[in-house]
Formats: C-alpha cells, structure tokens, sequence
C-alpha cells in the first residue's frame, strides 16, 4: 500500500489535496452564515429594489428576502488549480517529481492543464489575462526582489540590435531564431529585459525603421511563431521582451503611402500624411524644415503638393491627428501586447505632434533648439492613450519615450498618466568631465523623480558610437558602474558589454541613409552595428556558419573580442558587466531615489551615497586615493591611469571631510 503521507509522491500529494479541500469546505458554512448575516443588514437598511452596479454582476441571480432562485454552486477557491494539478500528477506517474519542484508557473497549474484563448499559438498567453512567468530557479541574485516595485523601476535592459546579434539561418543577417538561440546568454548576463529592435518588413532603407506592417514579421527574419517562441523561451528564462514600436513614420512601400502618392492633390489618402503645396507653384518646399538625416525634410509627389519625411525620405511622416492613424497606432501597440511582450519603446516620440500651422524656424535655429516638429505640447495626448492601453494589461507593462534632449524635455513623458520611463540619452554625448556629469545626473533625477519615476539611464544605443570609441575603454567601463550605481533603469547596447570599438567600414559597405544624404560628410551609424563575434574564429566568429558574408562586414580580428575569449578572462568587460548586475542588486536595487552626493572629493571626482553603499568616480587619470574612510572596496571598473569607478559598502554616513576619507587636494 502507497503511504499516502509521503510527501514526494503521488499519494502524499492527493492526501494534502484532501486536507486543503476538506479544510476549504469546512470554512465554507460559516462563511456562508455571515454572508447572509451581512444581506440581512444590507436589506434592512436599503430599499427592497436594487441594481447590481458592480462590471459582470448583471446577469447574477437576485436574492429578495432570501428566497428565489440561487447562486449556482461553485466549489471552494481553489479546488479547481488542486484538480487540475493532481490530473497533471496522476498523469506523470507515481514517480514524477512533485510540482512543488518545477518552475513555478502562473496560478499555480502546469500550462498543459490550463485553458487557452482561442486564436493564440499554444504556450502563448493572451495578453490581458497573462501573468507574466515566475522566474526559475538559477544564478541568479536579484530574482528576490521587493515585490512593491514594477520590474522596470530599477531593472537593466540589453539592447537587441537583432540585425546585427545573431544569425539562425545563415543569410548573414540576424534574425529571430537566432536571437532564441541566444536567450541562455542574455539570462546569465544578469538582465531583466532585452529590446528587440523592429523586424517588421521593410524596404530596408533604413535598416528596419522603414516599416511596411507593424503587425508582421519580416520573412528574413522569421515568423510571428519565432516572435512567440522568443517571448515564451524568455519567459521561461525570467527575461522580460520589449519591442521597438515605429509611429512616427512608414516606409514608403506602406500601402497606405503608396495609395497617397497614387491620388491627387487635397485627397483623402493624403490627409494621413503630412501634405503641404509648395512654394513658388510647388517649385520649393513647402517650409525650411531640416532632416534628422540631412537635407531638407520635405520631398515632392510631382504634382505641386510635398510631404514631409523627419527622416529618410522612404520614411514618409504620419499625421497623427488623422483618425484612421490614431486607430491603427492603438490596434499595433495592442496587438504586441496581446502576443505577450512585456513593454515597448517609441520610436522617435517626439514627432507624433507638429504645428498645424507649419512655421519657419527661427533665425538662429540650431539643431536641439525647440521646433513645430518636437516634443510640443499636444504630443502627450498620445501617450497619455498609450499610458491606457498599457494599463489595461497585467505584468507590470512598460512604455519608454525615446526622447532625445535635456532634462526638462523628458520629464512631461513620464508624468502620472504617461509613459513610465523615458531616456535620459543628453549624458552619452558628454565629454568625461566631473562637475559637469554631476550637473547632468542630479538634473535628469530632479525631472523625473517629481514624478514619481526614476530615470532611464542609456549606456549606449544603436544611433551613437560604441561606449569604448565615444568615452575609452576605461571610460565605458567607469560609466557602466556609475550609472548601475544610480536610481533608475540602465540600458544597456548589445556589443558595448564586449567593449566593441566603433569599426571604420569602407565606403561601399555603408548602408546607412545618413552617408548619403549628407554627402559623405557624415559616415553614420552603421560602425556600432557591425554583427557581433561569439567566437574566436573563424568569421564570421560564430554570428553565421563558417564563411558566411555578414550584412556589415566584420574587421579582421574581430574575434579578439568575442564572448568565448572573454568568457575566460575574469578582468574582462564581459566580467565585469556581470559581476556588477548582480551586486547592484544587493548594493543598490531598493535603495530608494535619495541621493547624497560627497562634497569633499578633489577636482575630477564625483560621489555620492546611497542607502549603506557608496559610489566613488574619478574622470580621467590620477592617482589612486586612500578610499578607506568610505568603506570596504567590493568592486572597481576602469584604468589605474584612467577613469574608473568604485563601488564601496560601510556603516559610516556621508563623509564630509578630506581628512576622514584620506584625501591629499594638493
């Protein structure tokens, strides 16, 4: 006979589903009896006619007087996940190992015995009902976490560049199969979420932001069931998925822009986009507006009518002030969201609002300055119906502007009713200089926190130069530990983990729409978006089989800084990332957004404290100091003769003298 008291098996399982079930019945009576104490009260003191005011209690059966027809029974909470889990149990056989030792999935009730929305791919919850997948158990300290804050309050994010991260299927072009390959790597990275760059189709004029279907995915780089199965692999790794949302503009193989440019002037399919006349009888453009990306920012259909493109001029603009645009941003940020991905970034978000009015810019006007096109005011009606949508669904959904400029232009993106984050993106063009970092990280932390939101720190993105070009080596490595030091978010770019330096490709192998609009002035961005190495060797150093021609091409060497050589080197850059996700969560994750910055630091250093742990920075090279009156050393990143930064745990409160932290001004 099978004890039924054996906890690892199947009988001892039924036996303490027995116990909770009879438990759960027994309470039931007196529960029962003091809900009809509390219905008795309630008729007395109300008229006998009531409404059910309460969303799906209309069509409840009424109670009058405690007679009529009653509430169908319903078994006790619970018995239905305990059924369900003990059918999973007795399936696997006596000797099945007990739920309680496999990953904990939502409700309790493994997914092959919970019921499924139709027209969702099988192990892909609907969005609105999915809880977002318990993280297995693994490397991995921060899974513990207060349970208060939303994963993206002080989370770190891994930019998936995923033209350029992994290729599953030997074109020489990343893909989605090949970024699932890679998911392993990105879990043991320590961070909580990746941003997958667009893979709708496109004309790939602008390497993916010129987007045909927003609710598709190019066939080069694979297929709505890839999408779900990097989702749900994600998931199942404890990483989060964000995607990259392009509103701003299409491409101009849109079908809607391609009807637009088939009708004629005044035409309906043009009121989408943004149409003006031209001057001088349609000869000129409209205004002087310049492209992002050189040029002016108006092209014309050639029949005396113009249309404005911010960016390349494939990437034709959107008037968001159009019904049908409105409708179709919604029905996209939806549809990503019913599919699973736990947040999205918006692309260009300051350009969902222009001047109706179309004014010139102003003498003087410089490229930064406030423009008809940015950032104005009616722009957050946007994001305030996104913030909406957003809210609708579980798990903790994320939205992030991405907003480009000073302090005061990103705090309105994340007021109460708006987006959640927005970048704060001013710091990556900064020269490495101590007061005026210092200026930059307490303005970037006053516009938000007034809030209520904490900051969106970005390391490094696909628009700029690698960390290790823009500030050294040295440089990349100080800022990564200041910035995991401070409140808020880190975004972190594929590649700069690796220390990548910008590569100068050749002329002809550029493919970035900025070269050529500028006339070669301007070499673009395509140097940070080489495709990474995995490997030592040989090319295309384990992006693509053996021999495979990459979409960028790779410099020779490139495998010096692959993963697997770093992967043995405890003093390497992909170390060091490592090692400070990890204590950053037990040195600064929670610590609230007070920061005390240390005044007695010499020239070229910036300090400041938070909660037991202290965060040291010295810009450029100089002596190492005396750090002992600050607390215990756990972890440095930068050069001995560089910038580096320290990060230090004690007892002791800010210090506010040079002679307690042992500092010679001199």
């Amino acid at each position: 006979m099978v004890d039924r008291g054996r906890p690892g098996g199947v009988q001892g399982a039924l036996g303490q589903a027995d116990r909770a079930v009879r438990r759960l019945r027994a309470a039931r009576p007196a529960r029962r009896e003091g809900q009809r104490r509390a219905h008795r009260r309630r008729e007395h003191r109300r008229p006998r006619r009531r409404h059910h005011r309460a969303q799906g209690l209309r069509d409840l059966p009424r109670r009058r007087g405690g007679t009529g027809r009653q509430r169908p029974h319903r078994p006790a909470a619970g018995v239905h996940e305990l059924r369900a889990r003990l059918a999973h149990q007795a399936a696997q056989g006596a000797d099945a190992p007990a739920d309680h030792d496999r990953p904990a999935l939502p409700g309790g009730v493994p997914r092959e015995h919970r019921p499924q929305p139709r027209g969702v791919p099988r192990g892909v919850r609907r969005g609105a009902r999915r809880r977002p997948l318990a993280r297995p158990r693994g490397p991995r300290p921060h899974l513990v976490t207060a349970v208060t804050a939303p994963w993206w309050r002080e989370g770190v994010v891994h930019e998936v560049y995923v033209r350029s991260f992994s290729d599953g299927t030997g074109d020489g072009v990343g893909d989605l199969p090949g970024l699932r390959a890679r998911l392993p790597y990105l879990r043991d990275l320590g961070v909580d979420a990746i941003w997958v760059t667009p893979f709708y189709p496109s004309a790939d004029h602008d390497a993916g932001y010129d987007v045909i279907d927003h609710r598709a995915v190019d066939p080069r780089l694979g297929t709505l069931d890839d999408l779900d199965a990097v989702v749900a692999d994600a998931h199942a790794l404890g990483l989060r998925v964000m995607v990259d949302l392009v509103l701003n503009h299409v491409s101009s193989e849109h079908p809607w822009f391609r009807a637009a440019a088939e009708a004629g002037p005044g035409s309906a399919e043009r009121a989408r986009f943004h149409v003006r006349p031209g001057r001088d009888g349609g000869a000129l453009p409209p205004t002087g507006w310049p492209s992002i990306f050189g040029g002016s920012a108006w092209e014309p259909f050639g029949d005396g009518e113009w249309y404005l493109h911010l960016f390349d001029v494939h990437q034709p603009d959107l008037n968001h002030d159009h019904p049908d645009v409105r409708a179709d941003a919604e029905r996209t940020l939806r549809f990503w969201l019913d599919r699973g991905v736990d947040g999205v970034r918006f692309d260009a978000a300051g350009g969902l609002t222009k001047d109706p009015a179309y004014p010139e810019l102003p003498d003087g006007w410089q490229p930064g300055h406030a423009s008809p096109y940015s950032d104005l005011d009616g722009v957050h009606d946007h994001y305030r119906r996104f913030a909406k949508v957003l809210s609708e669904y579980d798990g903790d959904r994320v939205g992030v502007a991405e907003v480009w400029g000073e302090p005061h232009v990103i705090g309105p993106y994340v007021r109460p009713d708006e987006l959640q984050q927005a970048f704060a993106i001013d710091p990556l063009f900064r020269p490495l200089d101590a007061t005026l970092w210092r200026r930059l990280l307490a303005e970037q932390l006053d516009a938000v926190v007034r809030h209520g939101r904490l900051p969106a720190w970005a390391h490094g993105n696909h628009d700029v130069k690698r960390a290790a070009t823009r500030w050294g080596e040295d440089g990349a490595r100080a800022v990564l530990l200041l910035m995991l030091a401070l409140p808020g978010c880190v975004y972190l770019y594929a590649g700069d983990e690796l220390a990548l330096p910008e590569v100068d490709l050749p002329d002809e192998a550029i493919t970035d729409p900025t070269y050529r609009r500028s006339g070669g002035t301007d070499r673009g961005r395509d140097g940070a978006r080489v495709p990474l190495p995995w490997t030592t060797g040989p090319a295309p150093y384990g992006f693509a089989p053996d021999g495979t021609p990459t979409w960028l091409p790779q410099p020779d060497g490139w495998g010096t800084h692959a993963v697997e050589r770093q992967e043995a080197d405890p003093d390497s850059m992909l170390a060091l990332t490592r090692r400070a996700i990890r204590l950053r969560d037990e040195l600064w994750r929670g610590a609230g957004d007070e920061v005390t910055w240390l005044e007695s630091l010499p020239a070229g250093w910036l300090g400041f404290r938070r909660g037991a742990a202290t965060c040291v920075t010295r810009f450029g090279a100089g002596p190492d100091p005396d750090l002992g009156g600050l607390g215990e050393v756990l972890l440095t990143g930068g050069a001995s003769d560089g910038s580096a930064t320290w990060w230090l745990r004690g007892d002791r409160p800010g210090t506010t003298t040079d002679e307690e932290a042992g500092w010679d001004r001199r």
